[in-house]
């Protein structure tokens, strides 16, 4: 298929994507927002939370170029299933933790699941929607000229 036309499924998987992105933004932040919480019903320092922040970062910064490899090498969308799996059972285990230290390995995994399922996601959609979300992007700068597109 031409690189200038949608490809049938190009609204599915822009819908999917964008759905996915919305849990996952909301994932990512859930644990700040509740964070005196925590804070409190695990007795942590300020010091224990901001790691149990940062440890998601750390390990999605290690993780995303891995991930990207593989999927250069292989599926993408294999990557992203992978990816989506790892970070909804890290979540549920989140939700589950006792203790600090299990709290931070869940963590820890939704940034390896983040890694793997966000670092291919703008690649995928963009194979899929090329004309599609180049229209959508100029609606918001000049409605008329993402019509003529």
């Amino acid at each position: 298929m031409p690189l200038d036309k949608p490809r049938p499924q190009a609204w599915t998987v822009l819908v999917v994507f964008t759905a996915m992105n919305l849990l996952n933004y909301t994932d990512r932040y859930v644990v700040p927002a509740v964070g005196e919480s925590i804070k409190s019903s695990l007795g942590l320092s300020d010091a224990r939370f901001g790691f149990l922040i940062s440890a998601f970062l750390w390990v999605y910064m290690v993780f995303a170029p891995i991930f990207g490899g593989l999927a250069a090498k292989g599926s993408r969308t294999r990557v992203i299933g992978l990816g989506v799996a790892i970070w909804s059972v890290a979540t549920a285990l989140g939700g589950l933790a006792a203790n600090y230290g299990q709290l931070l390995a869940a963590r820890a995994a939704v940034g390896v699941g983040e890694a793997a399922a966000r670092s291919m996601w703008f690649s995928l959609v963009s194979v899929q929607v090329v004309v599609l979300a180049a229209a959508l992007a100029l609606y918001g700068v000049n409605p008329n000229f993402a019509v003529t597109v």
